[in-house]
């Protein structure tokens, strides 16, 4: 839009903090009659557009829905899903019919998975990560009971039996592994019992023929024998690094707990779980009269 001049509109002034505050006290003075007139409620400053923000954050002493850049704007949301319901397909395409200063709202969603029967898969953020390889029962369906097939009820074959037991086999053997491995001594006494074990295996001797022209040669001892064995290890030495603990690795991710819808209990029900209070046959600190039955029920 142009103004009569020839120029552009100017750009709405946002009153600095000492305007608003000087405003908001002369809009206090005034009567209610006077307050719903007009020219006297424009004396207070409501940000409402995305220029009204000046690139900024909302302004906490104005006690008034803000949303700056239309961050969270509940508003825009529903005109936006208006005008592509009244546009049809071909707007909804085009950003270009979008209000201008209007910032487009996009959000992060998980991508939605589909099961065997085409409906969206709701469950597909418990079924991976640790569970990926379990069966995890997350829907009212799996607490329904049913009339199993015969493929479903089927002895295994004997293929299938003898995969089964070596998958079972090795996981035992990993944990029990882990265990053994756990078990064993460790530290500078054992090491200093393995090297002593294997010191005469690796003992070396070797010749050596000095230099004639070096200071202090003994012309009697022209060659030499060197005898290079493995240092002994103290067995009462500290270790020399710190050991520190690994973390503990990730959990077993959670998976949801199916409940029975409720259900309202008879009296027959309620009457066959009703627990009697229980009743001492020494004790009777506070001097209750009971009754012969629950004396007798109590025993």
């Amino acid at each position: 839009q142009k103004s009569g001049n020839g120029k552009g509109s100017q750009k709405r002034r946002v009153p600095s903090y000492d305007d608003r505050v000087n405003a908001a006290i002369r809009f206090s003075k005034l009567t209610p009659e006077e307050r719903k007139q007009p020219q006297n409620k424009q004396l207070l400053f409501v940000p409402r557009s995305a220029a009204d923000f000046d690139d900024g954050g909302s302004f906490p002493e104005i006690q008034v829905a803000q949303y700056p850049r239309h961050m969270g704007n509940p508003h825009l949301a529903k005109r936006n899903n208006a005008s592509s319901s009244v546009g049809g397909g071909a707007a909804s395409n085009n950003n270009s019919s979008a209000p201008s200063g209007r910032a487009i709202i996009t959000r992060d969603v998980l991508s939605a998975q589909v099961d065997a029967t085409g409906k969206v898969s709701y469950d597909a953020i418990v079924t991976g990560g640790t569970n990926k390889d379990k069966k995890v029962y997350s829907k009212h369906s799996d607490l329904r009971g049913c009339r199993p097939s015969g493929e479903e009820i089927a002895l295994p074959s004997q293929e299938e039996e003898t995969s089964t037991a070596e998958r079972t086999q090795r996981a035992l053997a990993a944990l029990i592994s882990t265990k053994v491995a756990m078990d064993k001594p460790t530290g500078s006494a054992i090491t200093a019992a393995t090297d002593s074990a294997t010191a005469h295996e690796r003992t070396q001797f070797i010749r050596y023929t000095p230099n004639e022209n070096a200071p202090g040669y003994n012309p009697q001892a022209s060659q030499r024998i060197i005898r290079m064995v493995p240092k002994q290890i103290d067995p009462m030495q500290p270790p020399k690094h710190m050991h520190r603990k690994a973390p503990r690795g990730p959990a077993e991710d959670p998976v949801p707990v199916l409940h029975a819808p409720p259900e309202k209990l008879s009296k027959e029900e309620r009457e066959a779980w009703n627990v009697p209070a229980c009743i001492s046959n020494w004790k009777n600190t506070r001097g209750y009269t009971i009754p012969l039955d629950k004396r007798l029920a109590a025993d």
